[in-house]
């Protein structure tokens, strides 16, 4: 195979990392580790170096407050030195407008990654709140996507969308899981640590705590529980993993249906970390009303857990309702509430569930995923010959 040099584009990448940031990153290093050469500029957040090599990829930072403009600036620079065979942009807001500039002055063939978030509204950007902003948001995600030789989305929910903003040639590669990373481990000490008895099952969701993720109706849910179906409540704790904007109205809804004693917050955790949480649980919720395709669904699964999760978006495409997942309506708390006690009551489903959802998880390996990628290169660059 012949040996590609790769620019990637990206606001935020590791250690600051979510959907997006994980793909970006998994991509990469294993571009690198295939010999190819590889190049990601980024924001440089709090913190953090503006230049880094991170497991062969060579990283380079900007101020993430005028990205556009510094950015293109540093990719300029850095095309002239090495001369990228493929420019890279995730998400097609911020990095798509960026690639697409890149792509033009360079003359190099542009890929651009949708996720989902980058297409929908559901930005958490408060400070760009203007009547100006979306317009101009839409005119870079129009540009970006009907550039691009080639459009990435994760989904055909994805896929749908970006046709739709004018995207031309799609292709629709899944995001992926490290299923020797994500897997069940055995950790009692946790769970004690964490206040939960040995008996109590335990409910997580890992998620930003935004209005797109519909906590809300996870809390309610329990509410229901404890009114209808107290022998259940009582038996349960439900551990919200993340933070966001809605942390404060999350913990004051808690209070004001009176379920704070059965829900813990652990705010952020770190993503080296996640599968002790995923590993000490025995149900994963997430009912967003909105989403692209959501890793967090294929990490709970490769950790063999049953999972409830709403029928919108990208999610789909890898659950199937009654066999590896139970899927509801968006804000559904009484179909949320009776999925839950189906899983806790019937242990025999729960544990066949979770068994499917290994094998399901490890359809999506990373190392499945990036061979994929990797072939989209070779696509474009019509390099299968060399």
């Amino acid at each position: 195979m012949c040996k590609i040099k790769v620019l990637h584009i990206i606001l935020s990448y590791y250690p600051r990392v979510a959907g997006a940031e994980v793909f970006t990153q998994k991509v990469a290093e294993f571009s690198a580790q295939n010999g190819h050469k590889v190049c990601i500029i980024t924001g440089r957040w709090k913190g953090l170096s503006s230049i880094e090599n991170i497991n062969g990829t060579y990283v380079c930072r900007v101020n993430p407050y005028m990205f556009h403009l510094l950015a293109f600036l540093k990719a300029l620079k850095l095309y002239r030195k090495f001369r990228f065979d493929i420019v890279h942009a995730h998400l097609a807001t911020h990095a798509g407008f960026v690639g697409f500039l890149v792509s033009l002055f360079s003359r190099t063939p542009l890929i651009v990654t949708v996720q989902g978030g980058d297409l929908f509204d559901y930005s958490e950007h408060i400070r760009y709140r203007l009547v100006v902003w979306p317009i101009l948001i839409y005119f870079m995600i129009r540009l970006s996507l009907s550039f691009a030789n080639i459009v990435h989305a994760v989904s055909r929910y994805t896929a749908v969308r970006a046709k739709s903003l004018g995207a031309k040639k799609i292709i629709i590669i899944p995001n992926g899981v490290d299923t020797d990373f994500f897997a069940k481990r055995i950790n009692d000490k946790l769970k004690e640590e964490s206040g939960i008895r040995s008996q109590e099952k335990v409910i997580i969701t890992v998620s930003r705590l935004t209005q797109k993720n519909d906590i809300k109706t996870l809390i309610k849910s329990l509410s229901l529980l404890k009114n209808k179906n107290h022998e259940v409540y009582d038996k349960i704790k439900v551990l919200i993993v993340g933070d966001g904007p809605q942390e404060k109205f999350l913990k004051d809804t808690c209070a004001e249906l009176e379920v704070s004693d059965r829900v813990i917050f652990t705010g952020r955790l770190s993503h080296e970390e996640i599968p002790k949480y995923l590993s000490m649980s025995d149900i994963f919720v997430r009912t967003p009303v909105q989403e692209g395709f959501g890793i967090a669904f294929l990490e709970a699964m490769s950790c063999q857990l049953p999972i409830i999760a709403t029928n919108v978006g990208g999610i789909v495409d890898f659950v199937k309702d009654g066999i590896n997942g139970i899927l509801v309506k968006p804000g559904d708390d009484v179909s949320l509430a009776r999925a839950i006690v189906k899983l806790i009551e019937d242990e025999e489903y729960a544990k066949a569930m979770a068994e499917q959802n290994r094998k399901t998880a490890v359809k999506y390996d990373w190392h499945k995923v990036c061979k994929r990628v990797l072939e989209i290169y070779l696509k474009v660059l019509h390099l299968k010959k060399c």
